[in-house]
């Protein structure tokens, strides 16, 4: 196991139950580096939607977890938000709630020398855990775990 996968599942252990508890969905957690500024990005959902209100109580808890069980060595800025009309997904699971939706999505790997694919999500399967999207009425089967990024595209 990486370094970097066990410190990811330490901050799930130590972050999930919070926001759990809390009565809010965990959507996803990023910890990245962008231009040398750390950042620990964490998505939180609810049925009745997000609000700012909702954030901030969420990042008073989380900091003074964090800063008691200090995960994270470095400095980092702490952010709580809404994962928005263009969210993230961090898990097939998470894909499979929105078939019929429009799915942006970057691969690790090419797929017929592209690396870059936006369509509609026909079917998600999570046993071999791959998707179908339709780009032009043609079906493109993607392994999940050759996934990079994933967006869903709001349609208005």
């Amino acid at each position: 196991m990486s370094k970097q996968l066990s410190a990811q599942s330490q901050l799930h252990e130590l972050i999930v139950p919070v926001i759990t508890q809390m009565g809010y969905i965990c959507w996803g957690i990023e910890y990245v580096t962008d231009q040398g500024i750390r950042t620990l990005r964490i998505y939180i959902d609810s049925p009745n939607g997000i609000e700012i209100c909702d954030c901030e109580k969420v990042s008073r808890q989380l900091s003074a977890l964090l800063d008691v069980e200090n995960p994270i060595i470095d400095n980092y800025t702490l952010e709580v938000s809404s994962p928005g009309l263009d969210r993230p997904f961090f898990s097939i699971e998470q894909i499979q709630n929105h078939i019929g939706e429009f799915i942006q999505i970057k691969l690790k790997e090419p797929i017929d020398e592209k690396r870059r694919f936006s369509g509609e999500i026909i079917a998600v399967d999570i046993t071999e855990n791959c998707l179908n999207i339709k780009i032009d009425n043609e079906l493109i089967k993607i392994g999940y775990q050759n996934i990079k990024t994933a967006n869903l595209v709001p349609q208005y």
